[in-house]
């Protein structure tokens, strides 16, 4: 197929078969290849390290979505660290941006994400009984659908959250906009899951910014590329709901706080995540050229 299309080039996302197959088509037909390494597919304890490694010797090139996810695929480059660039995945800034509209009560806090275990959105329901427990009003928004939907509509349950805290499962693009313009908060307290997976950037943290909402978040991987904390957001310990409840209540009482993370959430990202810049410059790695 890649001699009948008369490819110049192959890009794969994910550096586990994906990448292992484009590697093979190369072999057969002298095309060069590249990959993009996200999360899972670098950090479970099932990735084979030898696989990975014959994977970036033999690539063009390879992205890496975060600096932290760069240096971590270096110790499997042997030799080939050059051959790994750091481009983020960038978002459409005319999509995801503030909508002007004031916010309303209760105070709202928004969660976008696959109902997964790295997610850590059991810790994330575990704060927010804190919270009702502290008095304080609020409501809690989950978007996203996953394998552990059963077990956190039980812990929701179980806590007396079932008016306050709310799974809306999948959206459309327009609905979760719609969500994070009415949001005063984003939250994502992501862990290391069991099997070693984890986020390397999620993306749900740069759309929140760009819509001007401060993000809680806990310091993974490359989540503090983008979350500068007391800047832009607030970082919080890994696993700890109590910690992210005090976050949580912080900002709600400090409204100076909130509005100074407010207005740097979108300055913080609109450089760097630009679809535009980060699609040019991947464009210029296929052409064989580098950044300017």
């Amino acid at each position: 197929e890649a001699r009948r299309l008369g490819l110049r080039h192959v890009h794969s996302h994910y550096a586990n078969s994906s990448a292992t197959v484009s590697r093979f088509t190369s072999w057969m037909t002298a095309t060069p290849y590249s990959f993009t390494a996200h999360a899972w597919d670098i950090y479970k304890h099932n990735v084979d390290p030898e696989e990975l490694t014959h994977n970036i010797a033999d690539a063009r090139f390879v992205v890496a979505v975060s600096e932290f996810n760069k240096t971590y695929l270096e110790r499997f480059a042997a030799g080939a660290a050059h051959k790994i660039v750091r481009i983020y995945n960038g978002i459409d800034l005319e999509t995801f941006k503030p909508n002007g509209a004031p916010l309303r009560t209760p105070w709202t806090l928004l969660c976008v994400a696959r109902l997964v275990e790295k997610k850590g959105l059991p810790i994330f329901i575990e704060a927010c009984r804190q919270l009702r427990e502290r008095r304080i009003p609020f409501r809690g928004w989950i978007v996203g659908s996953g394998r552990l939907r059963g077990r956190l509509a039980a812990q929701i349950t179980r806590s007396r959250l079932k008016s306050q805290v709310y799974l809306f499962g999948s959206c459309t693009q327009r609905d979760v906009l719609k969500r994070y313009h009415a949001a005063h908060l984003f939250v994502l307290p992501c862990v290391i899951g069991s099997d070693g997976n984890r986020d390397g950037l999620p993306v749900s943290i740069v759309e929140a910014l760009a819509c001007g909402i401060p993000v809680v978040t806990t310091p993974m991987t490359g989540n503090p590329e983008v979350i500068r904390h007391d800047h832009n957001g607030l970082l919080v310990p890994m696993g700890d709901p109590r910690a992210l409840a005090d976050a949580l209540e912080t900002i709600y009482r400090n409204s100076a706080l909130y509005e100074r993370l407010r207005a740097n959430a979108r300055p913080s990202i609109e450089t760097a995540f630009d679809l535009r810049r980060t699609s040019a410059q991947l464009a210029r790695r296929f052409h064989g050229e580098r950044d300017r």
